[in-house]
């Protein structure tokens, strides 16, 4: 293929990730810029090294690109927002500290789910409360135990049986 052919198959990939951004079609993009500008301007190509080399590009490309968004981190971020949007308003749930909180910042389990939470310090399984959110963050402060009871155990109602 010509050095044109590949500079317009980069440029018209780069038009349609720049349309619709998926992150992957770019790869291929810069792999068809590579090949054209090594065939254009560093050693002129026969088609099978052209395919070669496109080859070869779109691997570093995808290594290149997907090393800088690593999809784990983007993935648990995405699902952690769309449990966030699920969620109903976590405003007075009570749930468990599962790290201590240090330095304000630290891990709380509400229902199955493990949200970044901010408050006062507290070791890890205090349980808390929520006072309010920012995003998917949670401000929390210690639950206290109820009072005891100060009245008798003697005050408590009996039933009598009649017979």
């Amino acid at each position: 293929m010509s050095t044109t052919v590949w500079y317009a198959l980069g440029i018209g990939v780069a038009v349609i990730e720049w349309i619709a951004p998926t992150g992957v079609l770019i790869i291929f993009g810069v792999a068809a810029g590579v090949v054209g500008f090594v065939d254009d301007h560093i050693h002129p190509m026969t088609g099978e090294e052209q395919f070669l080399l496109f080859f070869a590009a779109t691997i570093v490309a995808a290594l290149v690109n997907f090393s800088r968004y690593p999809y784990p981190r983007r993935h648990a971020a995405m699902t952690r927002y769309k449990q966030y949007r699920q969620m109903p308003d976590p405003i007075g749930s009570e749930g468990v500290m599962t790290t201590p909180m240090r330095d304000g910042h630290g891990a709380v389990r509400l229902n199955a789910t493990i949200w970044p939470a901010v408050g006062p310090h507290m070791p890890a399984g205090t349980h808390v409360r929520v006072v309010a959110h920012d995003g998917a963050i949670l401000r929390v402060e210690p639950v206290l135990p109820p009072a005891v009871s100060s009245r008798p155990a003697s005050t408590v109602a009996r039933t009598t049986v009649c017979s």
